[in-house]
């Protein structure tokens, strides 16, 4: 379940990081009562299609499994890993890179609702996780007799 959290906590500082690589791909568009319209619509982009990806990675990741086995399976994966690393050389230099270091009072918004909401999003995003991937598969093959493929659980 720690090794569970950590990715998770990986996984978010991953979306929060494209969403602000956004800014430097997107061109500045005209502001309406304070709100950038036009970055907002490649945020739901973003997320939309990382979430479809996603999809497309549990399907893609079965179907390696069942048709190759898990060693050449993972083998497949690393290898589309290390395409993927390759293309994001491409990538403009500036991606990823602070122009300064933060300190935890900038991280933290101005308002206390918005810092609660967020710290309890933290905690109820990551109880799910840890429920869905951990407890929810071992219940599953325990008291229901479910095997590993019917689980679905990689």
């Amino acid at each position: 379940m720690v090794a569970q959290a950590i990715s998770d906590i990986a996984n978010d500082l991953n979306k929060m990081s494209a969403k602000k690589a956004i800014k430097t791909v997107v061109p500045d568009s005209s502001e309406e009562d304070g709100e950038n319209n036009q970055l907002f619509k490649w945020v739901a982009i973003l997320t939309g299609s990382k979430n479809a990806l996603k999809g497309i990675g549990f399907f893609l990741g079965g179907l390696l499994l069942n048709s190759f086995g898990i060693n050449k399976a993972v083998e497949l994966m690393a290898i589309g890993l290390g395409v993927s690393f390759l293309l994001t050389l491409i990538l403009p230099g500036d991606i990823g890179k602070m122009k300064s270091k933060p300190i935890i009072k900038d991280l933290l918004s101005k308002s206390q609702g918005i810092n609660i909401l967020s710290f309890a999003r933290f905690f109820l995003f990551g109880a799910r996780d840890v429920w869905f991937v951990v407890a929810l598969p071992v219940f599953i093959e325990t008291y229901l007799n479910w095997n590993f493929s019917e689980i679905g659980r990689s």
